[in-house]
């Protein structure tokens, strides 16, 4: 929405709040937690939470894909991406391979060591919420009262 009484002051002093902002905030040196837990995370790791993240969401473009009518070409390189990333997850792997006991609780594993970091309750959100959509449930709009 451009309100037009602003728009001068918008195009004058837009490079300037940016500026601000970056000064304040540091945003591009900003580089997640992995900039103070390599150890757990970050280059040379494989963030399991994240390809769980992958999965769902090419599940739900393939889903996507399926309604709305595209060929069988496209559904089907879809679901190809589909079952390859979730070949790639830790359970499908072997202990020597994942680095850890593959249904142990760790969701990173760096390259020079085994599985580090405890805590996959991310990744077991998202691989039940793909196991839902491999049943055929989907949840469009969901509300609860507390």
């Amino acid at each position: 929405m451009e309100i037009p009484a602003y728009s001068d002051l918008i195009q004058n002093e837009t490079q300037k709040l940016l500026d601000i902002f970056e000064k304040v905030f540091h945003h591009k040196a900003f580089t997640g937690r992995s900039g103070t837990f390599y150890g757990y995370e970050g280059l040379g790791s494989i963030y399991w939470h994240m390809v769980s993240k992958l999965l769902l969401a090419v599940q739900e473009s393939c889903l996507q894909a399926i309604r709305q009518n595209e060929s069988s070409v496209t559904v089907g390189r879809l679901l190809e991406h589909y079952y390859e990333i979730q070949a790639g997850i830790g359970v499908h792997k072997s202990p020597d391979l994942f680095g850890a006991f593959p249904t142990d609780p760790y969701s990173h594993t760096p390259g020079h060591k085994g599985a580090q970091q405890p805590g996959m309750t991310g990744q077991v959100k998202e691989d039940l919420l793909s196991r839902f959509g491999e049943l055929g449930i989907e949840v469009f709009e969901w509300t609860f009262d507390i």
